[in-house]
């Protein structure tokens, strides 16, 4: 009847008539403005059937499908371009994506959309600013979405990973008006990272239904530049602070993770190709450093190399490359026994150093040369800490030392893992006697810990860190020096030579604390100069020239001398009577201490003092073990193993 009415006139806009497309137009645009507000209205919801109300929006389609079809061919696509966006959950940051239920509503909304690309026309896409119109056929796009569909249903891409391919689809095709353009779709696969096998099997399951015969259907080079696209993406988005731009490369470089048998050759040319943009964007000066030194991360992420090094959100997030070998070398990257100057580790290692220094040290360099040999990273840091003269930039050249180990570490060093720290212990029972059962190892048999420690290789770096331990012993800082020495001793190298002991020795011989001095020694693995550490100790103390009083209540004093293993030697012979005495007074004033802590406890119910609780389970049961003489009595200075069951001075 409208289009009857509206033959009548020639120019329809003179009189205000609406043709009959119009008014279809009009009723198909109600329809889904109507379907749209209750999408909105569910969008709270997490329950994935009601928010993906996918069986109603199709009937809805069928419905006004037969007047869809009557529409000029751009209003065909936008309209289906709604049903596109409309079938997608407005709210999924809310819901779980990658529970099992959303497996099959992700399935059904698949399905929809092949139906929805099957009804729009070819001739609606334009294809004339397209090098191959095979980018736009909606054939191809139908293939592609239908592959997808039968990976996700054989488990081959997670839900996960479908539906954050899905969502980006909807934000980047739909947002570009170009729903058939499948290199989009490729493009959110990449970047929801899909494996690169599924994503070459969607690429191919278009691209053999393209109807033109020149088009090569196994042609690597448009995965290539598919690729290489994505990338330049995430890095330009990352130059430009974007959040979202660290997540979507750590999924495109995971998506090559896996080597494939098939498609081999392809895969070695497109992870080539998104190495060499990575290299070319570390290596470009004109960006900050830190944006460099995260572009060696995700590098040295790939290789599987030094991952200790890396912080936690990558090592979780970028998957290493199976079987990848740098461009140009025979030798793959995960190999350790690379050639540090070479390696990716050693420009992250310089770029992270000359990070730290420059803090403190203006005008330092340092280059990925310094660090080719154990030879020229030596002399480069000996001549940085000739310009170290205060504690803050000692404290930076440690910790740049601490980077450099990672390149001159004996990989076959393995380090281990340093036990709680009674400071920080918080699950210590109430009965203190639990400790008298069971002692550490370490303070069981010190003596066996001592010769263990003989066969121990010398750290590469040591001259370094003796420097780093004579610019801390001239400034005063004894204390930064033992827990230097402390934290070292939980890797399984020495420091420090015998002769650099030796002469650290000679540079404490005039602290004005003789026994930070011991503690010091006590540390190292050397019993010469333990030994003479202490005979000067004993002689100051003999002498009355060591204050003793500052030390009444030092557990790092009693736990070094038990483990170290020298209170066997004290304990048996005269020469160290006075210092062994001040021990034992040492450990009187620690029992004091313990038995009030351990009174207050019982009647207030307070919580324990750490240190006391220390004391009680592990200090005090091992003195009396390493006191206890082969005759079963305890050997006190100035007396035999005869008659020396009573000490000459109380323990509390």
């Amino acid at each position: 009847m409208v289009q009857a009415l509206v033959s009548m006139y020639v120019d329809l806009q003179a009189k205000g008539l609406v043709s009959r497309q119009g008014v279809y137009k009009h009723y198909v645009l109600g329809m889904l403005a109507s379907l749209e507000g209750r999408n909105e209205a569910r969008s709270n919801s997490t329950d994935c059937e009601k928010l993906l109300a996918v069986c109603e929006i199709e009937l809805n389609y069928d419905s006004c499908k037969e007047y869809i079809q009557t529409l000029p061919a751009t209003d065909i696509s936008y309209i289906i371009g709604r049903y596109y966006t409309l079938c997608f959950p407005c709210n999924l940051a809310r819901s779980q994506p990658q529970e099992p239920s959303w497996k099959e509503p992700l399935c059904m909304l698949l399905t929809l959309w092949i139906k929805l690309v099957d009804d729009i026309p070819k001739q609606s896409t334009d294809a004339s600013s397209y090098e191959r119109t095979g980018y736009l056929d909606s054939n191809r796009l139908t293939h592609c979405m239908s592959t997808f569909r039968q990976l996700l249903i054989n488990n081959e891409i997670t839900v996960h990973q479908g539906w954050d391919a899905i969502s980006m689809f909807v934000q980047v095709g739909f947002n570009s008006e170009m729903i058939m353009d499948t290199s989009h779709f490729c493009r959110a696969m990449v970047l929801s990272g899909c494996g690169f096998k599924t994503v070459v099997e969607v690429y191919h399951g278009g691209q053999e239904n393209l109807e033109s015969v020149n088009a090569d259907s196994r042609n690597p080079l448009d995965l290539l530049e598919l690729y290489g696209a994505s990338t330049d993406g995430c890095l330009s988005n990352l130059i430009e602070g974007s959040c979202d731009s660290q997540a979507l490369l750590h999924k495109l470089l995971s998506s090559l993770s896996q080597s494939v048998g098939e498609h081999a050759d392809s895969l070695e040319m497109i992870r080539s190709g998104v190495w060499g943009k990575l290299i070319a964007f570390s290596e470009n000066m004109q960006l900050g450093s830190q944006l460099r030194v995260y572009a060696l991360q995700l590098m040295q992420c790939i290789t599987g190399r030094n991952l200790k090094s890396l912080p936690n959100e990558i090592v979780s997030q970028v998957e290493p490359w199976e079987s990848w070998y740098e461009p140009g070398t025979s030798d793959s990257l995960a190999d350790e026994g690379s050639t540090p100057s070479c390696s990716i580790t050693a420009s992250l290692v310089a770029l992270r150093s000359n990070q730290m220094v420059t803090a403190v040290l203006p005008d330092t360099s340092i280059t990925p040369e310094n660090l080719s040999s154990l030879h020229s990273a030596v002399s480069c840091f000996l001549h940085l800490s000739e310009r170290a003269s205060s504690v803050e930039s000692v404290t930076v050249l440690e910790a740049v030392l601490e980077e450099w180990e990672q390149l001159f570490s004996s990989p076959k060093e393995e380090y281990v893992q340093p036990q709680d720290s009674p400071k920080e212990a918080s699950d210590w029972s109430d009965g203190w006697d639990d400790g008298w059962e069971a002692l550490p190892e370490e303070l069981e048999n010190p003596a066996q810990k001592q010769d263990g420690a003989s066969s121990l290789s010398v750290h590469p770096l040591h001259s370094c860190w003796m420097e780093i331990i004579r610019k801390l012993a001239g400034l005063g800082e004894l204390q930064k020096i033992i827990e230097l020495l402390d934290r070292a001793s939980s890797k399984h190298s020495r420091l420090l030579e015998d002769e650099e002991a030796h002469r650290l020795l000679e540079l404490l011989s005039a602290a004005p604390n003789c026994f930070m001095a011991l503690k010091i020694m006590l540390l190292l693995p050397y019993e010469a100069p333990q030994l003479q550490c202490l005979q000067t100790v004993e002689a100051k103390i003999r002498e009355g020239t060591a204050s003793t009083s500052s030390n009444a209540k030092d557990h790092e004093l009693l736990a070094l001398v038990l483990s170290s293993g020298v209170l066997q030697k004290m304990a048996g012979e005269e020469g160290y009577s006075k210092l062994f005495s001040h021990t034992c007074h040492l450990v009187g004033h620690l029992a004091r201490s313990f038995q009030g802590d351990l009174c207050a406890h019982w009647e207030a119910e307070s919580k324990m003092n750490q240190k006391s609780l220390l004391f009680g389970k592990v200090l005090l049961p091992c003195f009396i073990s390493e006191s206890w003489c082969s005759k079963g009595s305890i050997c006190w200075p100035g007396s035999s193993s005869r008659d020396g069951c009573t000490p000459p001075h109380p323990l509390v």
